[in-house]
């Protein structure tokens, strides 16, 4: 296609046309990528989700993908089809991330060039390329996104059944995605009470997502049966035991079971009350789960948080001193990723973009006398997100906040524009 020929398109085809040429360069040039984690998938299902059981520590939603169309096609060409059907749903999020923009947007050079940013930057399109939750993650929530602003603009039930099927498929996917679940019963609660034209949609809401909690509880009420933990897998577990040992928290003073008693005293006493190696750290949290059951190993933690409160506040202060440092956007092919480490933001510019966004909500709420429904629900998934991942995890937060990070697009777009304008644009 000629240049001048391109210029004559409309701008929706024109990103579209660019994502692809980027989608089919990743893939020509990159192929399919697996990373240590991406195996665990396979066992999963071979060990657990085919013969109609839990997995220890993998939710089902990608699992059963991958085991399905491996057991169709064969482990080696399934993976590819996962691959391109991983870029098919990122290209259609592009598609559902434009109309959000051009919602909140008013400014058409704002709204082509956050698209344009979101369809082609290494941080987000080359996630699509690994055999990892990532690409579904993000995805998924531009895509219910997209529902949401369709169930505000016309109030159509089809659009909030679709929003719902990818919040059941979201918490399912990743156990992170569970903060989704109060901020959706808020967020259609508020609902009831903005629009009155709304009310019915915003009931079916709720309705929906009580569903939806009922099955996570029923799901993880399962994994209990099995596991003797009331969870949907053994991760926050291990990250717990991982923050534990790392920040000198753990307390063999007050763990009930004798034998892990003995196991911590003795390493506590070999290697040091803390530790800041993170190659000792994983093997440590790997032999100790290798030696005693998740719910052992949980209760000794529990108890030695509720020992130590105060160790356990200093390490979190640590560790979200740590975690804004990082970078926002990262990906783990060694030359993106060096570039977007070097001249990319990091989670402390988010952190002071979220500050200036609650102050436009409370600007925007005082003024106008009534709250920005949808902007206050994306402001709520992106702070919800932030704050589950500092403390629930150790380390990879630019990963775990990937789902989130279209939203951040978003936020930076409406910013400027309003700085634009010089008025808060915000719905």
């Amino acid at each position: 296609m000629r240049l001048n020929n391109l210029k004559k398109l409309p701008q929706k085809q024109i990103l579209f046309i660019l994502a692809a040429i980027n989608a089919i360069a990743l893939i020509a040039v990159y192929g399919v990528i697996f990373t240590p984690d991406s195996d665990s998938y396979f066992q999963a299902w071979k060990t657990s989700y085919i013969i109609g059981e839990i997995s220890p520590s993998r939710t089902p939603i990608y699992p059963i993908i991958l085991g399905v169309i491996g057991e169709l096609f064969g482990k080696w060409i399934g993976v590819w089809i996962v691959v391109l059907l991983q870029f098919c749903l990122f290209l259609y999020s592009i598609t559902c991330f434009w109309k959000i923009c051009s919602f909140l947007f008013k400014n058409n050079k704002i709204i082509f060039f956050s698209t344009l940013f979101y369809a082609i930057y290494p941080g987000f399109t080359n996630w699509n390329l690994y055999i990892l939750t990532e690409s579904l993650a993000l995805s998924l929530s531009v895509i219910q996104l997209y529902f949401l602003m369709m169930v505000i603009k016309s109030g159509s039930k089809r659009h909030l059944l679709g929003s719902a099927c990818c919040l059941l498929l979201m918490v399912f996917l990743r156990p992170s995605f569970i903060y989704l679940l109060p901020i959706s019963f808020v967020a259609f609660l508020l609902l009831f009470f903005v629009s009155k034209s709304l009310r019915k949609v915003s009931v079916l809401g709720i309705v929906l997502t009580v569903i939806i909690t009922g099955c996570m509880l029923q799901y993880m009420s399962a994994y209990e049966e099995k596991y003797g933990l009331f969870s949907t897998s053994d991760v926050n577990v291990t990250n717990q035991y991982y923050l534990a040992r790392q920040y000198g928290v753990l307390d063999p003073n007050v763990i009930e079971d004798v034998r892990l008693r003995d196991y911590i005293k003795k390493d506590l006493s070999l290697n040091g009350v803390k530790s800041d190696s993170r190659e000792f750290l994983w093997y440590n949290t790997h032999k100790v789960f290798e030696n005693f059951d998740v719910t052992t190993v949980n209760e000794a933690v529990k108890a030695s948080v509720s020992n130590h409160p105060g160790i356990w506040l200093q390490g979190l202060a640590e560790r979200c001193y740590f975690a804004v440092r990082h970078p926002l956007f990262k990906t783990p092919i060694n030359s993106w990723g060096f570039i977007l480490n070097l001249i990319g933001p990091s989670i402390n510019t988010l952190v002071f973009m979220l500050l200036l966004y609650t102050i436009f909500i409370l600007y925007f709420f005082t003024k106008k006398k009534r709250l920005p429904w949808y902007s206050f629900v994306l402001y709520m998934i992106i702070c919800s997100n932030l704050i589950v991942i500092i403390i629930g995890a150790q380390d990879e937060y630019s990963r775990l906040l990937l789902p989130s990070l279209p939203i951040a697009v978003i936020f930076f777009g409406q910013l400027l524009e309003s700085i634009k304008t010089r008025q808060i644009i915000i719905k």
